[in-house]
């Protein structure tokens, strides 16, 4: 009876063994991803870089939570730097692939750019599921420009001065039958 435990614990090992297999190799929907906020000065330099990891619904990312988190980022970036940003790109980097397509992957068949995808504005984003493995790597991109500052344009005033006299002529609006 003793061995008979045995192998049934050793059968079960492995069951579990497999069913986390499959889990760590079948996509799953994320449900946070890191959001990346990168600050670029005038001379194309990278002047600050800040990470957080925002909650998903459903994987689904929205426009109201992704404008919240933007505007809090350029407003602490504006009072440590005292400049403004304007968000110049956002970009996704999301690991899609399939557990079919991750041998093809490791022998360097797919390239890693094909997993940068360029963003809309500000629509809601749905991430497509990844395998858990790389859900950590996934990231969304907000890039940042620095605004230069608004110089006062000189308005230049012109009166014309018209030398001829002009008539003013009311005109009535007469509507006449036929």
């Amino acid at each position: 009876m003793n061995n008979k435990t045995v192998l049934d614990d050793i059968y079960l090992d492995v069951d579990l063994e497999e069913e986390l297999d499959d889990y760590l190799l079948t996509p799953q929907p994320p449900t946070m991803i890191k959001l990346t906020h990168v600050f670029i000065v005038e001379d194309r330099r990278i002047e600050s870089v800040f990470e957080e990891k925002i909650s998903l619904n459903a994987g689904v990312l929205s426009q109201e939570t992704l404008m919240w988190y933007i505007k809090k980022q350029q407003k602490q970036q504006e009072v440590k730097t005292n400049m403004h940003f304007k968000v110049r790109n956002m970009f996704l980097y999301n690991i899609d692939l399939g557990m079919e397509e991750l041998p093809e992957w490791v022998q360097d068949a797919i390239s890693c750019e094909e997993f940068i995808k360029p963003m809309p504005a500000l629509d809601d984003i749905t991430i497509e599921p990844t395998i858990p493995l790389f859900a950590n790597m996934n990231s969304f991109y907000v890039m940042y420009e620095a605004a230069l500052p608004n110089a006062k344009p000189q308005t230049r005033k012109h009166i014309k001065k018209n030398q001829k006299n002009t008539k003013r002529i009311n005109l009535k609006n007469y509507s006449y039958c036929m």
